[in-house]
């Protein structure tokens, strides 16, 4: 539901995410903890900037989660691309460096926040605390 442009979950249907990754392995474990969560629930994947494009023109994820590194592509020029195709759409930056370094940089950029790939656990409690809230997400 979208309410002032801002998209609200329903108490009836968990938060939608898809996730941009290089790497199948990450993108697996991502989908397999995701489905851990019943806020939560990932509705696409992309390994690249030109399957990102297509989930995105194909579906409507409330977030993105993207990797600062997707093989030759940067995230940071993934991103633009992104919210071109859906302003409203949330993204964090994936990364496996320091994400405290990146995350002015992130946000200048459009992105919600920058979060380290060690840390998807604690990432994936505080989208599944927003996603049974009864409140704007992440915008």
């Amino acid at each position: 539901m979208a309410v002032g442009g801002q998209r609200i979950p329903s108490a009836q249907r968990p938060l939608e995410l898809a996730v941009v990754d290089d790497n199948a392995l990450f993108r697996r474990t991502l989908i397999r903890l995701v489905g851990r969560q019943p806020e939560l629930t990932m509705i696409a994947e992309a390994a690249c900037g030109d399957e990102m494009a297509a989930l995105l023109a194909e579906r409507e994820p409330e977030l993105l989660l993207l990797d600062l590194e997707v093989g030759a592509e940067s995230g940071f020029d993934l991103l633009p691309r992104a919210l071109a195709s859906n302003p409203d759409l949330a993204v964090i930056l994936l990364t496996g460096h320091d994400p405290v370094v990146l995350q002015a940089a992130a946000v200048a950029s459009g992105a919600r926040s920058c979060w380290s790939k060690s840390d998807l656990r604690p990432l994936l409690e505080q989208l599944a605390r927003l996603g049974a809230a009864p409140a704007p997400v992440l915008r």
